[in-house]
């Protein structure tokens, strides 16, 4: 009889250790089931504030970045109303747009003859880049390459391969 009471006793120290462990790993289970949730916050956290850092927009999936951009660009306080500018739009935010291998149509051009001039031939020698206020754009489109302004461009680029070659600065008015 003692065998028997012996194994009995045993058997029921089993069982009420075994219910003894149930909540601890039951809490354990818990707790790494709440880590692993809180580290997934975490990391989404971390991409969404690194992705809204760096300006990153889906506006930009559809600039073709192998094209020729025309940007239509408003002329504050301008009674010659919006300037329209062609060249390879770099980057886009909410806040500004980089335009590269500017080009625009002076005011003294006329008729439909394409004349282009790239920004760097302005009286200021600018660089030819441009960063333009997002407020300040209207639109901005890709071109075809057989359009008339893409082949100007092109052109004139495979003209003037290393320096841009500007138009003679016209004589000032007595």
């Amino acid at each position: 009889m003692d065998i028997i009471s012996s194994q009995q006793k045993n058997k029921t120290q089993n069982q009420n250790a075994s219910h003894s462990n149930k909540p601890t790993q039951k809490k354990k289970f818990l707790k790494v089931t709440s880590f692993k949730v809180m580290l997934v916050i975490s990391i989404l956290a971390v991409l969404f504030g690194v992705w809204s850092m760096i300006g990153f927009n889906m506006e930009s999936l559809y600039i073709k970045s192998d094209k020729i951009q025309a940007v239509d660009v408003s002329i504050g306080g301008s009674s010659n109303g919006d300037q329209i500018y062609f060249g390879k739009i770099k980057k886009v935010t909410s806040k500004y747009i980089v335009l590269d291998d500017v080009f625009y149509i002076p005011s003294s051009a006329n008729g439909s003859n394409i004349q282009l001039e790239p920004l760097v031939c302005q009286v200021d020698k600018p660089i030819n880049r441009m960063i333009l206020n997002r407020g300040s754009v209207n639109w901005y489109e890709n071109l075809q390459s057989d359009g008339q302004v893409a082949q100007a461009i092109t052109n004139y680029e495979k003209s003037n391969p290393k320096t841009p070659s500007c138009p003679a600065p016209a004589p000032a008015k007595k």
